[in-house]
Parts: C-alpha cells; structure tokens; sequence
C-alpha cells in the first residue's frame, strides 16, 4: 500500500510540473490578438507591394 501510495505522490509531482510549465507558456488573448494583427498588416503590405510592382518595372526599365 505504502508503494502505491509513493508511486501516486510522484505522479502527482509529475503532473504539477507539466501544469506549471504549460501555465507558463500558453497564449494569451492579447497574445493572438497580436499575432492575428502582424499577420493582417503583412498580408495587406503584401498585395500592396504586388499590385506597384508592375508599375515600377514599367517605369525604371529602359
């Protein structure tokens, strides 16, 4: 019983551990917020860039 019971302290030690680090290291909500934010201002940027590419080709070649 005695083994039981140390095999159950230990595991539970185990379990506090991984709760602690995952508690530690999860996203928050302003965490997405501003992923989410960096992600739609780089797209825009992106298309944006695209669509004066031709333009600038068209305009500095020979």
């Amino acid at each position: 019983m005695l083994n039981r019971i140390k095999k159950l302290e230990e595991d539970m030690y185990i379990v506090r551990t991984d709760v602690a680090v995952i508690k530690a290291s999860y996203a928050t909500r302003a965490d997405v917020s501003e992923a989410k934010q960096s992600i739609i201002l780089w797209v825009v940027s992106a298309i944006f860039l695209v669509q004066l590419l031709p333009a600038f080709i068209h305009y500095f070649s020979p």
